[in-house]
């Protein structure tokens, strides 16, 4: 018994000596893009305070911060394992980042090491109706160590090809909103001949693209007094 117990505490003793205890820092900035759509497109970015940063590991939650006011955010990542970082704010599409600290060098990770991973910001924009975003639920950045350097970086294989799939998303949202822009100025055309019938059904269709936008609806409102002439003085 004596022995046994005495193996055991050399067991734990070897692994205590060659655990890892340092911690990988990943620091970025949480952005809200937001559209005001009329008969052109405006775009608004600002920092997102209090966007949900969580790491998950094994499906399980083991952290969780919020973004500060200015949108900023750091979170450690412990050594020798696979997470998920999941960046989220309500009503708008969730991010996924993977994040491997696996593969460092115990001469390395024993010599007072300190990683730091700048990840470039993180986008949060609601959906837009009838595009198909379950792009989103792919792992949009794998971050690693890389040998030469020491480094945490990106997985440029994986970026170049996430960067030509959301190109083509965006492409999407791109053309649904210059064709609702477009809808509503065709709408004002019409309203300004009057063409008080082509008008309505314009601005209706603008809606059936991007439903209670405040453009068309606004429009619409115009429509019962249109083509109705001022009363003439007598």
């Amino acid at each position: 018994m004596y022995f046994q117990r005495l193996l055991v505490f050399c067991l734990l003793c070897s692994n205590s000596l060659w655990a890892q205890n340092w911690q990988l820092e990943i620091r970025s900035k949480v952005e809200l893009w937001t559209w005001k759509l009329s008969t052109q497109i405006e775009k608004n970015v600002t920092p997102l305070e209090k966007a949900s940063i969580k790491l998950i590991k094994s499906g399980v939650v083991i952290k969780e911060i919020r973004s500060a006011a200015d949108g900023t955010f750091s979170i450690l990542i412990p050594a020798n394992g696979i997470f998920e970082l999941l960046v989220s704010f309500p009503k708008c599409n969730p991010k996924k980042i993977i994040i491997s600290t696996q593969d460092v060098p115990n001469d390395v990770g024993e010599n007072n090491f300190k990683p730091v991973y700048p990840m470039k910001g993180v986008i949060m924009a609601k959906p837009f109706p009838g595009i198909d975003y379950s792009l989103l639920k792919e792992d949009l950045v794998k971050v690693k160590y890389f040998e030469k350097g020491s480094v945490f970086d990106k997985d440029e294989s994986n970026a170049e090809l996430m960067f030509e799939k959301l190109a083509a998303l965006r492409q999407q949202e791109d053309d649904l909103m210059n064709a609702f822009c477009k809808l509503n100025r065709d709408g004002d055309a019409a309203l300004a001949i009057p063409d008080c019938p082509l008008a309505k059904s314009l601005y209706e269709k603008a809606l059936k693209y991007i439903p209670n936008e405040w453009y068309p609806t606004q429009q619409l409102k115009k429509i019962g007094a249109c083509g109705i002439a001022a009363p003439s003085k007598t």
